[in-house]
């Protein structure tokens, strides 16, 4: 007897900037889009080539897959070219700005002021919160699914992305 096909409402392709943005969506990945959420995401790194990157991650994931929503992920310290903007408003591509990085977003989450910087940001989290960014484990251990949906209130970015990639159809 054949299995059944399982049911996918809804494709997304969310391209990031670098491996922490990568093990973040992951865990988002991990509580939001489960078997019965109908809803297969799949999460594209640039490495950390910037706004170029993502367009390119972009443009190589749609060349083998057919996605009905595409995001990207970006640090607001970078600033998007006229060219990446129009491209990216051209292919109905959804933003999701952290300012001025990931790192603030998950730090407001917790509920812990961001610096000012990047590096400000990413000192203060490797300061406050044990374990490395890049892992699954680190939000396992720090981001439950209650953490996260408290942290929807203050990381708007955070709350913008949960949205996105919850979306049935």
């Amino acid at each position: 007897m054949k299995k059944p096909i399982r049911r996918t409402n809804n494709t997304i392709l969310i391209a990031v900037e670098g491996y922490t943005d990568e093990a973040f969506l992951r865990h988002l990945k991990s509580i939001y889009c489960g078997r019965e959420s109908f809803v297969s995401l799949t999460i594209k790194n640039a490495k950390g080539k910037g706004p170029e990157g993502i367009v390119d991650a972009i443009k190589s994931a749609k060349r083998t897959g057919d996605y009905n929503l595409v995001g990207a992920v970006f640090d607001g310290d970078l600033p998007v070219s006229a060219d990446v903007d129009k491209w990216l408003r051209s292919n109905k591509v959804s933003r999701f700005i952290s300012t001025p990085s990931i790192e603030a977003t998950l730090l407001s989450a917790r509920f812990i002021k961001p610096g000012h910087t990047t590096k400000a940001c990413k000192d203060l989290l490797s300061s406050t919160l044990n374990g490395d960014a890049t892992e699954d484990s680190f939000y396992s251990k720090h981001f439950s699914e209650q953490t996260l949906e408290r942290g929807r209130l203050t990381a708007s970015c955070l709350n913008d992305l949960i949205i996105f990639i919850s979306r049935k159809s």
